[in-house]
């Protein structure tokens, strides 16, 4: 072996510990990220025009089934519809609103309407005077009660009761409940990263639980917008193909590299990836070489279980001069 041959065969062994190394790195960096991102919590906020930020933290698949359980929901059939969108789910979020009671006795009308058409109060002879007659309807003896319901598709809601009774100045006397509306949204998202919403809404009235049917439930997603990043680098490995320029013969080139730039909709699985630099080894030619690739693009967007398969042209060459043109496969990592 030449000394050319050994300097690149030590190149390429420095690349290949490199690119093990980064991984590594990239490996611990994203488990400390991990971890720091589980501890921290994005707290609840008003925002302008009645707009609120949810509180947002990351959780276990345990804690988000407990969570769902305790609000009534069954996340199997939520799951099972999922799975044939090709989807799982991603997080649960509950809004809350509640409406606070009101309790009053002894009030006065708030507006006082005569009646129509209304008759004269019959009178009754008694000992030769002239009296009003008896309450026959029993008004100036009973207390009168009137329940008011929020009538929904399926459900009647109890929202206040009411009293009147006639003997007072103050006739009036109500209650309304104190009521708490809960919206659950649960998300889903499939591999394409399309996400999909359940809802369940349940109202709390009078201390019971009242679970309302949904007339209408509409999500719209901004579709992703394809666009370029400068700086993205990703490990790749890969396999090229070609045939040398000075001895023309074909060629097979193991190498491990790196790509400095992107296209896509997606930072994790671009469309496209440029600028790739590697190392790698002619098996037939048994010399390091250095491959080069202007642009790769992903097979894998269109390929089932395979999300960065790469191909493009590429050009490789040694310290000897030999250049080999042709293409290769790469997987990024």
């Amino acid at each position: 072996m030449t000394l050319s041959n050994k300097i690149m065969l030590t190149l390429l062994i420095l690349t290949v510990i490199c690119s093990v190394g980064f991984v590594l790195y990239k490996e611990h960096q994203m488990t400390v990220q991990a971890e720091e991102i589980n501890k921290s919590v994005v707290e609840f906020r008003q925002l302008a025009n009645d707009i609120a930020r949810s509180q947002a933290q990351y959780a276990t698949k345990s804690d988000i089934d407990n969570f769902a359980k305790q609000n009534g929901i069954e996340l199997d059939a939520v799951r099972k519809d999922l799975s044939t969108l090709g989807a799982t789910v991603a997080g649960i979020n509950q809004i809350t609103v509640v409406s606070g009671g009101q309790h009053q006795t002894n009030a006065p009308s708030t507006t006082i309407t005569p009646g129509d058409n209304t008759p004269p109060t019959p009178t009754v002879n008694c000992n030769g005077k002239q009296i009003p007659c008896p309450d026959l309807f029993g008004f100036l003896h009973n207390t009168q009660h009137i329940d008011l319901f929020e009538k929904f598709a399926d459900a009647n809601v109890p929202l206040a009761s009411v009293a009147f009774e006639a003997w007072h100045n103050n006739p009036w006397s109500y209650t309304v409940y104190s009521r708490t509306y809960k919206i659950t949204n649960i998300l889903g998202h499939d591999t394409n990263d399309r996400h999909y919403v359940y809802n369940k809404m349940i109202v709390n009235s009078n201390g019971k639980d009242y679970p309302v049917k949904i007339t209408n439930a509409e999500f719209k997603e901004e579709y992703p917008t394809p666009s370029f990043t400068l700086f993205n680098p990703r490990l790749y490995i890969g396999t090229d193909g070609g045939m040398g320029l000075s001895d023309v013969k074909g060629e097979f080139t193991p190498n491990v590299g790196i790509a400095i730039s992107s296209y896509g909709s997606s930072l994790v699985t671009p469309d496209w990836s440029f600028a790739h630099i590697g190392l790698g080894y002619n098996v037939v030619g048994q010399r390091p070489t250095i491959q080069i690739s202007p642009a790769q693009y992903n097979i894998g967007k269109h390929i089932p279980l395979m999300k960065n398969v790469f191909i493009g042209p590429t050009v490789g060459s040694d310290f000897s001069g030999h250049i080999v043109v042709g293409g290769g496969i790469r997987v990024g990592l």
